[in-house]
């Protein structure tokens, strides 16, 4: 993910290697791969949250959960153990974990690989 841009609306919290404070009790189920996140938002939203290296996570707000997966993360997501950034938009790509909360809309945690 970019640097937040103005107006830029994403939630960002200190430590970048864990998940916000208010997905404390959330539990890690599975790594997920393109076709699997699509599936999770055919059902509904998801929460995605942003983690990269050296910088605090982001939550993306729900309400722009589909805008910012055709904008990012959709052309970023990794699939294979080997792969190399310059095949991705920008040089940079997601791997992606799907977490659990109990009252909580399924969470897409991206870590972001550059």
């Amino acid at each position: 993910m970019s640097a937040p841009r103005e107006g830029d609306r994403s939630r960002r919290e200190p430590g970048g290697d864990s998940l916000p404070a208010l997905f404390a009790a959330a539990v890690r189920e599975r790594d997920l791969t393109e076709a699997e996140i699509r599936d999770l938002l055919r059902a509904g939203a998801v929460q995605f949250v942003v983690r990269d290296p050296g910088l605090p996570a982001a939550t993306i707000p729900l309400e722009e959960c589909f805008a910012f997966w055709k904008r990012e993360v959709q052309p970023r997501i990794i699939e294979a153990e080997a792969f190399r950034l310059e095949d991705f938009p920008g040089q940079y790509a997601f791997a992606a974990s799907e977490w659990r909360q109990a009252g909580c809309v399924p969470i897409v945690v991206l870590d972001r690989r550059h």
